[in-house]
């Protein structure tokens, strides 16, 4: 997933979860953000990837719908009336495929997966169960990377 975890790349990666059944979880959506509506799928048996991108295309009519105008002005999607949630669905839903993406290889960056934690410790400042890697020791002071620099 490209987009990042700002406003609507949460929404994006959502969707894509929900429509492939590709997980963060099961690591078969390569996270980087890069903050592009585009996604790379893993098939982990086999090593093969697909990255699908969206297309600019619909972008304009889009944005001149008045969910997305309310969306601009800040106003959360649960308040703006289905009808005008209805009408960027639609948008989508009936443009033709080679309007709203591009597939393709998901060559590039080698996907690799990240070693199992196993080790765990505790931090001396918060009293937290950490995973090893991401404590820092200083001497023989451990601590979380929310607590270096806090007093032990």
């Amino acid at each position: 997933m490209e987009i990042g975890t700002n406003r609507g790349g949460t929404c994006f990666a959502y969707g894509i979860q929900h429509s492939t059944g590709c997980t963060f979880g099961k690591g078969n959506i390569e996270k980087k953000g890069k903050g592009k509506f585009a996604v790379t799928l893993v098939e982990k048996a086999s090593g093969r990837r697909v990255r699908v991108a969206c297309r600019p295309t619909r972008r304009p009519s889009i944005a001149a719908t008045e969910f997305m105008r309310k969306r601009a002005d800040g106003r959360p999607a649960g308040q703006i009336p289905a009808a005008e949630q209805q009408e960027v669905v639609d948008l989508v839903w009936d443009a033709p495929a080679d309007e709203i993406m591009t597939v393709g290889d998901g060559l590039g960056e080698a996907c690799s997966e990240p070693a199992e934690i196993v080790r765990f410790g505790r931090c001396s400042t918060c009293g937290e169960l950490v995973a090893e890697p991401y404590l820092v020791t200083t001497g023989d002071v451990v601590r979380c990377m929310r607590c270096v620099g806090r007093p032990a």
